[in-house]
């Protein structure tokens, strides 16, 4: 058995599918690739032994042909190669790697000496209901302006994932990011991981629900999922009333320029501060203010702006703005409990601390 392939063409497709790799030492498969070419298509499979990437590429040459190998050799390796094409050839229980030179790598044997086998989940998903699609571009904008408001820690494991119906939400309960381009007909959480995979498409994918089970697919390859527990504990509706409320003042500022103040400040903000800082906004400017530092920035447009003082969390305001977009970026404010950032379809919430 063996096949022949560009190898930029490889290349590309390796680079995608290590990140579908858990490589949990404890769980074998997780540290596999499956190599499986039928009908002169080529499906690289990965796993996190929860949810499954593969990926398809068309018109490749050779024989019918399945190996399982550890992902992480075989990605390395084929990186390294300077030659135009490369040979995957099974022969005495290896799979030789033909380019610039031949290198053997071992194949996993079960007991009774067969090669180790991926499962396939996917054979077995019903797709009988489907509850959506997506462009990549909202599922870019989802990586970039939604996800760094997801918790890292598990209190609750629900906020560690997104929501997702007509909106894509994320919350760590200190703050909300929220994206008017959801993409399900019905509400489900959609773990980080997953929404990473679906990040390596570039055309439009096609969405399934099973059960538990999601399908999300189309020419480039499919992700198999599982869907998180705890949609019902995510309180979407006291979520959304954050976002949704009214201020009763708004500013638009230059997003670099109030970056690279903030990262001017961060400097003077102390181990015992607790990153806080005080913005003090007025009728013409926004002066932020820690210990030993202030400095003020003015406004693109203050129309709506009013004299209002509060304090939040330096660190978190740093990454809810380079969350954003565009240019330029509106704060309302003049709430107890928050402050709101917008920038076109995306709105983000971050609370504020006491004085």
């Amino acid at each position: 058995m063996k096949l022949k392939i560009g190898t930029a063409r490889l290349q590309a497709l390796l680079n995608k599918a290590v990140k579908g790799a858990g490589c949990n030492k404890l769980i074998p498969m997780t540290s596999l690739i499956a190599v499986k070419l039928s009908g002169g298509t080529l499906t690289l499979t990965t796993t996190d032994a929860t949810n499954y990437l593969s990926l398809i590429e068309k018109e490749v040459e050779g024989d019918e042909f399945y190996v399982a190998v550890q992902v992480d050799l075989l990605a390395k390796l084929v990186a390294k190669m300077t030659c135009d094409e490369i040979t995957l050839e099974v022969a005495d229980n290896a799979l030789n790697v033909i380019g610039n030179g031949k290198y053997q790598l071992d194949i996993p044997l079960e007991d009774d000496g067969s090669f180790v086998k991926l499962p396939n989940p996917v054979e077995n998903f019903k797709k009988t209901k489907k509850i959506g699609t997506v462009d990549s571009s909202v599922i870019l904008t989802s990586l970039t302006s939604i996800k760094p408001a997801l918790a890292t820690t598990m209190e609750y494991p629900w906020f560690t994932c997104y929501y997702v119906k007509d909106r894509v939400v994320a919350t760590d309960t200190y703050t909300v990011a929220d994206y008017a381009k959801g993409f399900l007909d019905e509400a489900k959480l959609i773990n980080t991981n997953v929404m990473d995979l679906l990040g390596l498409f570039t055309d439009e994918i096609s969405i399934y629900v099973d059960n538990d089970k999601m399908l999300f697919e189309n020419e480039q390859g499919v992700v198999y999922a599982v869907v998180p527990n705890g949609i019902e504990n995510y309180s979407i509706n006291d979520i959304e009333g954050l976002v949704q409320q009214e201020f009763n003042y708004s500013c638009v500022i230059v997003k670099s320029a109030l970056l690279n103040l903030l990262d001017r400040i961060s400097l003077f903000v102390g181990v015992y501060d607790n990153g806080k800082i005080t913005l003090s906004f007025g009728n013409d400017g926004l002066e932020v203010v820690s210990k030993y530092a202030n400095e003020t920035i003015n406004y693109t447009n203050a129309e709506n702006a009013g004299e209002f003082t509060c304090s939040t969390d330096i660190n978190t305001l740093i990454t809810q703005v380079k969350a954003q977009s565009g240019s330029e970026i509106t704060i309302e404010y003049g709430k107890d409990n928050a402050i709101k950032i917008i920038d076109g379809d995306i709105t983000s919430v971050v609370a504020l601390l006491e004085d």
